[in-house]
């Protein structure tokens, strides 16, 4: 991220409802001609849902080629990067073109498992999909306490490691 980058937005499931995604994407200064200089998104997965996917994945796409949004992976995207089907509600299914979006900018290096955050107070956390339980970070992690090696050990673990129950 540039020097200039000020404020992190970490957005929640979005489950393909553009709609509420460009209003929260509004309410940071985002248009559709504009973007803050000061901004940068950090969206945790499950950016589809069944619902808008394709509408969702235009509107994203150039934001994550241009450097100033993080994917992250979430189990309705799984499939799409090699993993197996998990988590249906019975909504149905992400929309192929999405998914197939979704793929080619995991090819591109574009899509993570997890991402560091630091506030305004120099605190530094990890923003994961579902999170990190004990036995798996102490099993998995090897109990590691820092954050950037740990985002970088999530990153480059194989995909059923990091996405197994």
């Amino acid at each position: 991220m540039s020097d200039l980058i000020r404020r992190v937005a970490v957005i929640g499931d979005v489950g393909g409802y553009v709609d509420h995604l460009r209003y929260a994407l509004s309410s940071l200064g985002v248009s559709d001609t504009a973007w803050p200089e000061d901004l940068h998104v950090i969206q945790v997965g499950d950016l589809f849902g069944g619902r808008a996917d394709g509408e969702v994945a235009n509107l994203v796409g150039p934001h994550i080629a241009a450097g100033r949004w993080t994917q992250l992976v979430g189990n309705w995207e799984l499939f799409a990067v090699g993993g197996p089907v998990v988590g249906r509600t019975g909504r149905g299914e992400a929309h192929p073109a999405a998914l197939a979006e979704f793929a080619s900018w995991h090819s591109e290096g574009l899509v993570q498992r997890a991402a560091t955050v630091t506030s305004s107070s120099g605190v530094t956390g990890v923003v994961t999909h579902a999170g990190i339980g004990r036995a798996f970070w102490e099993r998995d992690l090897d109990g590691e306490p820092d954050p950037f090696r740990v985002v970088g050990k999530l990153n480059s673990m194989p995909l059923e490691q990091v996405m197994r129950p």
